[in-house]
């Protein structure tokens, strides 16, 4: 056990330490019975306890008005701090009032403390243990992270403004620090508890009525403490910095570490050097507001699990002060006023921050070295992780944190050169930085002979990152987790050869998402891109066709600029917003034409399940165009919403400006949640294009049959109050049954003009008709045998001839695909 503000240093060749117990005096993190005997030797146990400003004088104010309202309110009050004067008011609209009314003889006391907490963690209580006296305490109930008892943490308040002395300052003599400070003589904070003095707590009041309606003088005192989680604010010292502060823990081993169910309770500063090789860590639990790690391995793996307490439970945050005192004489009582502002921001705990951590892991034997994460890291100054294979891993049930946590708390750290010869990366818990970060090998001197940039091996992420902009390298990438670029105007851009996307997010909330890549499988992904989504991939595009599989939003557009080999997207959403701007769109699919479904069934077009284009302003402009000289962009829904409404006297969409290159096509639009499929088919230019033929995940309704069979139908086709698909008189939205669903298929063997099959089925006018066939009922292989258009005038049934071989045998199917309006 070491003294407050003391300094411990082992240093040694071999420094065992396997259940060695160090503690440092200073924070009283233990529960103390006091009594009145013992209370006044804890009096100035302000540890941690800094004076932000301060000051004494007179007001001028009327106390009805000021406290009798809804939000009690100070008057404006002349405080000092390092900085000089200025004036101050503490305003609490969520204050709670506690009220106590004492009166003896002629002689009225009166005292109320308004106290807002803005920290549901906190318990509060409020005394008055003597006339003229307040007190307020503070419960933080915690685990301890070195001893883990449930302990709980106290500090009191204490203010008996005008009960003793004539209003005054004391100045601060801690000692701590080179600038001069101040304390109200009323004011003193304690630590520890509890302290079973001051009598019962005062129920929650109300100070209706409570003050009078006139104009009053009084004297007042006001000052705001600075809680912090060390004895010494570094640099409030000339000269000095966390390295140098009084209370430090120094373990520095120059041949093997072994920290194997150490704990180490330090005061301000713990450092931890293993130069050649730490053994064990196991179980060790370390707990310092303030520490410098560097550790090394070799034998291939170094692991900080649980061995630094992610916080410490030290109060940390300010709380603002005014007390104001006055008398009120009237034909029966001689009334004395007492009240007290408490503006309490604290926060129970403070995070411990590593200023610098220096890990190395090798493996004399060689092969594969890595360095595994379980510990909340908070680096201030210095990262540098010397390994191959970084993994930032999940705990055990009851860790003191459920994952391990890499944030970095300066721009100055690039994780690129933090980390040279990082080749495999998983991350289950948070990298957070402050700056852009470059997820890839920057081979550097003298690490590799050259200096050269090169993709990772591997980047599996799991959990989440947050940056000012990723670019990501790594021939393969997978996400499950999350990348947030925060609100400033960082990108995502990726380069990977083999990308797996599954129930997990970007977000680039004011910038671009750019994923270039030779596969992209994407499924249940949320893609949010203020700017642009640009998906360049050359080989596998697709989200396997689930309903729902992802939805993505863009601000700025979405591009393809190069087609992939096989690309689908049917049952992806692309929602976007264009203010008054225009939008922009490159698509690289082919035209595949618009006269049946193979245009959303063939891989090669990329279709799209659905696009929400969403007008915000008059001026919205969505622009497409394709990549080529003859494109297409096929979409199974378009959904058009207010300004992308609006729809002029030939049917043409404002919002749209559709270049030559490329055509749009849809198998179902709407305006409004009001289908306009029909109404916009063929408008601008021709380059809209309505596909009946098609029913995908989000254009299909199924119909009962009287036969009472199930058909699956384009919605809009078969809701048309115009159209008379099968030709029999009534218009599709009044026909039970608008569309042939049963062909009637007949097959009969024939022997004239020669042996063969007559295939006939029912058909109908301007439709295509697709015969198919295979050898066998088990086979699975369908081959089309041939295409029989028909005319306006054909029969009910129609045939072909399919001549055979005797012996030989066929299966056969019909397609028949309605005539495109």
């Amino acid at each position: 056990t070491v003294g407050l503000n003391g300094h411990m240093t082992v240093t040694g060749k071999n420094v065992d330490l396997n259940r060695a117990n160090i503690s440092m005096e200073g924070f009283n993190d233990s529960s103390v019975a006091a009594s009145s005997s013992n209370f006044f030797f804890f009096f100035n146990a302000n540890t941690g306890v800094f004076d932000n400003y301060w000051g004494i004088g007179t007001n001028f104010m009327n106390p009805a008005a000021q406290f009798g309202g809804g939000t009690p309110q100070t008057p404006f009050h002349a405080v000092q701090s390092t900085a000089g004067f200025f004036a101050q008011i503490l305003s609490l609209p969520a204050a709670v009032t506690y009220v106590r009314q004492t009166i003896i003889g002629t002689n009225r006391t009166v005292q109320v403390v308004f106290l807002s907490d803005t920290n549901t963690a906190i318990n509060n209580n409020v005394y008055f243990p003597s006339t003229g006296t307040a007190v307020v305490e503070w419960q933080y109930p915690h685990t301890n992270n070195v001893t883990g008892t449930t302990q709980t943490n106290y500090v009191y308040l204490l203010d008996d403004f005008g009960t003793f002395f004539t209003n005054g300052l004391f100045q601060n003599f801690s000692g701590l620090s080179a600038i001069t400070t101040y304390v109200p003589q009323n004011y003193n904070f304690l630590r520890g508890g509890p302290y079973n003095i001051f009598g019962g707590a005062v129920a929650p009041g109300s100070a209706a009525g409570v003050f009078d309606f006139l104009t009053v003088t009084n004297e007042y005192a006001a000052y705001s403490a600075v809680f912090a989680p060390t004895t010494q604010l570094p640099g409030n010292i000339p000269g000095s910095v966390i390295t140098n502060l009084p209370g430090r823990i120094e373990i520095v081993a120059d041949g093997v570490l072994d920290l194997t169910r150490t704990k180490i309770n330090g005061l301000n500063y713990v450092r931890l050097k293993a130069t050649n090789h730490i053994s064990s860590s196991d179980q060790a639990q370390i707990s310092s507001p303030y520490s410098d790690i560097s550790l090394t391995s070799t034998n291939g793996s170094l692991s900080l699990s649980n061995l630094l307490a992610p916080t410490l439970p030290r109060f940390t945050g300010t709380v603002d002060l005014w007390s104001g005192r006055w008398t009120n004489n009237n034909a029966i009582f001689s009334t004395t006023y007492s009240v007290l502002f408490v503006d309490s921001k604290l926060s129970p705990t403070a995070p411990a921050i590593v200023q610098d951590l220096v890990l190395r892991s090798t493996n004399t034997a060689g092969g594969s070295n890595q360095i595994i994460i379980g510990d909340v890291l908070n680096v201030q100054r210095v990262l540098s992780l010397n390994t191959e294979r970084l993994t930032i891993a999940t705990n055990y049930v009851g860790s003191p944190t459920p994952s391990g946590q890499i944030n970095l708390l300066s721009t100055e750290i690039v994780w690129s050169s933090a980390l040279p010869r990082l080749q495999y990366l998983t991350n289950a818990g948070s990298i957070k930085t402050l700056n852009s970060v470059f997820f890839g090998g920057a081979r550097t001197t003298p690490h590799y002979t050259s200096n050269f940039n090169e993709s990772y091996e591997a980047f599996v992420n799991r959990g989440t990152v947050t940056t000012e902009g990723s670019l990501i390298w790594a021939k393969y990438f997978q996400n499950t987790g999350n990348f947030n670029t925060g609100v400033g105007f960082g990108s995502i851009n990726l380069q990977s050869v083999d990308t797996r996307l599954t129930n997990g997010s970007f977000l680039a909330l004011n910038g671009d998402i750019t994923i270039a890549t030779g596969s992209l499988i994407s499924t249940n992904h949320n893609l949010q891109a203020g700017r642009e989504l640009i998906l360049t991939v050359t080989n596998l595009l697709t989200d396997t066709g689930a309903s729902n599989a992802n939805t993505w939003v863009v601000g700025k557009g979405f591009s393809m600029p190069i087609k992939p080999t096989n690309g689908t997207l049917v049952g992806t959403t692309i929602s976007e917003a264009a203010g008054a701007s225009e939008n922009l769109h490159t698509w690289a699919a082919a035209n595949l034409g618009g006269t049946n479904s193979a245009g959303f069934q063939t891989n090669a077009a990329a279709a799209i399940g659905r696009v929400i284009l969403n007008g915000t302003s008059p001026d919205s402009l969505f622009t497409f165009t394709g990549a080529g000289t003859n494109n297409a962009i096929y979409i199974d829904y378009l959904d058009l919403r207010n300004f992308a409404t609006n729809i002029d006297l030939f049917g043409n969409v404002t919002a749209l400006n559709i270049n030559p290159n490329i055509t749009v096509y849809y198998a179902q639009a709407v305006a409004g949640n009001i289908s306009v499929a029909e109404r916009i088919n063929h408008a601008n230019g021709d380059r809209l294009q309505w596909v009946s033929a098609h029913a995908g995940i989000y254009s299909t309704t199924n119909l009962v049959y009287p036969d009472g069979s199930t058909n699956a139908f384009n919605i809009a086709l078969v809701r048309s109050e115009n159209l008379d698909t099968d030709n029999d008189g009534l218009v599709n939205a009044e026909d039970p049954t608008p569309i042939v669903a049963n062909l009637a298929l007949a097959v009969t063997i024939t022997s004239q003009p020669s042996l063969g099959a007559l295939v006939s089925w029912r058909t109908v006018p301007n439709s295509a008709n697709t015969v198919y066939y295979k050898s066998s009922l088990a086979g699975t292989n369908w081959l089309e045998l041939t295409n029989v258009n028909v005319g306006p005038f054909s029969p009910e049934r129609t045939s072909i001839f399919d001549p055979m071989s005797v012996g030989g045998s066929r299966v056969y199917r019909v397609k028949l695909t309605p005539p495109q309006p």
